[in-house]
């Protein structure tokens, strides 16, 4: 079984002598396979993404939208952490 599921989650992909050498390089002073270092390096890709839309999308906002954006936030970390000022008690 385990056979069966190394073999239908691992492939090739082809790439230069020289990328992969970069990769094996940069995972190797790391401590990780080049696969991980893979994973890594798309989830990085991803995420900074996610955020060039998000920037995008609240540069877009009127301020009205923004104004009640924040709000909305304050609210979340309020209701998550409470109010910080209590710490200080």
């Amino acid at each position: 079984m385990l056979y069966t599921w190394l073999m239908t989650t691992m492939t090739t992909i082809r790439v230069s002598a020289n990328l992969r050498d970069r990769i094996n390089a940069l995972a190797a002073d790391q401590g990780r396979t080049a696969g991980s270092m893979i994973e890594v390096l798309l989830e990085e890709h991803l995420r900074r993404e996610q955020v060039e839309v998000a920037i995008r999308r609240m540069r877009s906002m009127t301020p009205q939208e923004r104004d009640d954006y924040l709000d909305e936030i304050d609210d979340i970390q309020r209701e998550v952490w409470g109010d910080l000022s209590r710490r200080d008690a």
